[in-house]
């Protein structure tokens, strides 16, 4: 049974050991084996909502759902503002949650989330952060979370505030039960077209464009420094990334159809500059494997440009193109920007973390 905790992410202040809404949700809905056996729904409630801020749940939801339960959401929508996006809606709905929009008139504002176990006891989340990637992770968030004696004791019932929520004096767009003609559905927005960065009004943070600066291990440089044509060079070049990359790409709507593990990714823009090429190339999120984001690097594979220890600096320019540059470490820049790379990820020393385009373009002269 969990108990009581307060947060206020990311890892400012806790009474708890999860360090933002993503940690506290993992938690709430469990995820393969480990999922409670109890649980009967879950649900969400948030006003603001992309698809990449649901992406590590998609598939715990669909498993959750095909084992019996019930998944329920209730979602923000506007025609004028960018709240809730379509890729989020279709690929909840593709898991078979069922999921409702309140028109902005209505202004629906409140984030909360929870469960329901068999035996009518209810979890609940009350928080600041929304269904979005920067909610979820790295805005400045505040939640609490309310174990079941606690919602026993405030006489709270998941299912009363649905039947609030979702009354006569709401307006209430069903999109599970709509048809593709539904003038409703302009209450979503398209997160393909209109871009990320203005998504939703409350995550400010997209507004700057970012570089993600990145260590390099051996794995990431392997392939490289090997000869084209040596066993050494054969197999898929990438960079392993980290976890926290949920709002610095484009919406990961490509679900594979080959292999046991769900995989999610997109397709991106890069330009290498140390080899002077440009290439579409796959960004990879391994949603039931390790939780890691890659970066697809073949057109660096035999160019030894990059080595064990080296840094790589990947820029967003814009919605899906991107910048790639190797810093050899010992450099002034390398020096310059390890202090960004903040976060240490695996073990092998890798680190990463983001700094404004701004700051990363002056130090390496661009």
């Amino acid at each position: 049974m969990s108990s009581d905790q307060f947060l206020l992410q990311p890892g400012l202040y806790g009474t708890g050991e999860a360090e933002d809404l993503f940690g506290v949700l993992d938690g709430l809905w469990g995820e393969g084996r480990w999922r409670d056996p109890d649980d009967a729904e879950y649900f969400l409630v948030s006003g603001f909502a992309t698809h990449n801020g649901g992406v590590r749940f998609f598939e715990r939801f669909r498993r959750h759902i095909e084992l019996g339960g019930e998944v329920h959401a209730v979602l923000g929508g506007s025609r004028s503002s960018n709240m809730t996006s379509i890729q989020l809606v279709g690929a909840l709905l593709d898991c078979g949650v069922t999921v409702y929009v309140i028109n902005r008139r209505h202004m629906m504002h409140s984030k909360l989330y929870g469960k329901r176990s068999i035996h009518g006891d209810d979890s609940l989340v009350v928080t600041s952060g929304n269904f979005s990637a920067p909610g979820l992770r790295r805005n400045i968030e505040s939640l609490v979370s309310l174990s079941e004696p606690s919602t026993a004791a405030l006489g709270f019932d998941w299912h009363a505030l649905f039947d609030g929520l979702l009354g006569d004096t709401v307006d209430v767009f069903s999109a599970s039960e709509a048809p593709p003609d539904d003038p409703r559905w302009a209450l979503l927005y398209d997160e393909e077209t209109r871009g990320r960065r203005r998504a939703t009004a409350e995550d400010q943070e997209t507004d700057v464009l970012e570089s993600m600066i990145v260590t390099l291990s051996h794995a990431d440089t392997a392939r490289i420094g090997a000869s084209p044509g040596t066993e050494a060079a054969k197999g898929s070049q990438y960079f392993w990334l980290s976890k926290d990359c949920f709002d610095f790409f484009p919406p990961l709507t490509i679900r594979n159809t080959r292999g046991r593990k769900a995989t999610y990714s997109t397709m991106v823009d890069v330009s290498f500059l140390d080899i002077g090429r440009e290439e579409s190339v796959r960004v990879t999120f391994e949603a039931e494997n390790n939780l890691d984001f890659r970066l697809g690097t073949g057109p660096l594979r035999g160019t030894r440009v990059a080595k064990q220890g080296d840094m790589a600096v990947l820029s967003r320019r814009d919605e899906r193109r991107y910048e790639l540059s190797i810093v050899p470490s010992g450099t002034s820049a390398f020096f310059a920007l390890s202090p960004h790379a903040l976060i240490r990820v695996g073990a092998q020393d890798k680190r990463y973390g983001y700094a404004p385009n701004a700051d990363v373009d002056r130090i390496l002269g661009r």
